[in-house]
């Protein structure tokens, strides 16, 4: 099955100019790279190696003959502009004739923008660099996908053809085309209106457990105990209503030293006892504290690791928004969520480290994996009984 084009557009903003060292290793084999102005200077390796297929150089006569292109990294003298856009070999398109250039093909301008009809707009060169990919695209040369690097308009002097770009971003996703690289960077910006703050990533956040496929069935109930004859009994009901319930049971039992108390261990239990209960069942565990009952099987959206609210909330003064339960998936963001769980639990307990992590990995710009909270999927599952050195008198259901 055949598929679009793959273009990258390179600019020379911050995040092009740092990974210019490397920069070929962002730009696929297989994609069309276009540049614009002086950017062979920026990229002395692309050049050499005649990587450009396109060079935009849409300025005009009256601006570029007393320009000053700035030095030239390869010669070390100040670059003769138009004498290096011939040199790189691709074509070179102008928005009108330009000397030297040979292979040089003056951009249609009427053409390009009349096809999208009144009004005409764009600024600075990358935008009509979009309106002519997608001009292609819409006249059967197929784009699949845009990356661009380098496109950032954050600074002074391009940050009033952020718009712009942002319209033309718009006009691609609207027939289908897929964007990487930092192309859509100034989307994640963070929100300057306080009273807004914080709404868009939870809106986001909600849309994305949704678009989860689901639900998940197929999983272990987990728990642990101190070996003492008050927790034994209580994990053996737990294990019984998992199994009531068609679910397997993983458990593990750990000795209370000499000179400590099971409440002492049960509250600094070993940090990596949540992996080795994943390694134990091999698929996603729904922990739950040993003193406390399963009343129903939920099911749950595919996730990396799903949090609960802690029903404490409602009749104590607790600052910790979550429960200590979690519906935890093997694999990477798993272990990113355990790992800033363990190492928050040299200082604090293990309960406390559930809330940590989740505020430290909930957003939804994270590579990590998806973190969500799942009150909703265990509502009336769970039973909350007091611990017996606990300050909370009452039994709690989620």
């Amino acid at each position: 099955m055949a598929t679009g084009r793959h273009i990258t557009i390179l600019g020379m903003g911050p995040s092009a100019y740092q990974r210019a060292h490397d920069i070929g290793r962002y730009i696929p084999d297989e994609s069309e790279l276009w540049g614009l102005n002086n950017g062979y200077l920026t990229f002395p390796g692309l050049r050499e190696e005649k990587r450009f297929d396109r060079m935009y150089e849409l300025h005009s006569w009256d601006y570029l003959a007393t320009w000053d292109a700035g030095p030239d990294p390869l010669t070390g003298k100040q670059a003769n502009h138009f004498a290096c856009l011939e040199q790189l070999g691709c074509e070179v398109i102008t928005g009108q004739h330009l000397p030297i250039v040979l292979h040089q093909t003056q951009i249609d301008w009427e053409g390009v923008f009349g096809h999208f009809g009144p009004p005409v707009y764009f600024l600075g060169s990358p935008s009509v660099m979009l309106a002519q990919a997608l001009y292609e695209h819409d006249h059967g040369q197929t784009v699949e996908q845009i990356d661009s690097w380098g496109i950032d308009t954050a600074d002074p002097s391009h940050m009033q053809q952020r718009a712009s770009w942002a319209y033309w971003t718009r006009q691609a996703i609207a027939r289908g085309i897929k964007f990487g690289g930092t192309a859509l960077q100034y989307m994640r910006e963070h929100d300057n209106d306080e009273g807004l703050s914080g709404i868009r990533d939870m809106i986001a956040e909600r849309l994305s457990s949704r678009r989860h496929e689901g639900p998940v069935t197929d999983y272990a109930v987990a728990s642990f105990c101190t070996d003492d004859d008050h927790y034994l009994p209580l994990m053996a009901r737990l294990e019984a209503q998992a199994k009531s319930f068609g679910l397997e049971f993983v458990s593990t039992v750990v000795p209370v030293p000499k000179g400590k108390t099971s409440a002492q261990v049960a509250k600094h239990f070993p940090a990596t006892m949540m992996r080795d209960l994943l390694k134990k069942a091999g698929k996603p565990i729904l922990y739950i504290d040993a003193d406390d009952e399963l009343l129903a099987r939920p099911s749950f959206p595919a996730c990396d690791v799903g949090v609960m609210r802690n029903p404490e909330l409602d009749c104590m003064g607790t600052h910790l928004q979550l429960a200590p339960f979690m519906f935890i998936v093997p694999g990477r963001g798993a272990n990113a969520f355990l790992g800033y769980r363990e190492r928050s639990m040299e200082s604090i307990n293990g309960h406390r480290g559930v809330n940590v992590a989740y505020t430290a990995l909930r957003h939804p710009r994270n590579r990590h994996g998806t973190f969500i909270d799942v009150s909703q999927y265990v509502k009336g599952c769970i039973r909350y009984n007091p611990s017996p050195s606990g300050v909370r008198p009452q039994t709690l259901t989620t």
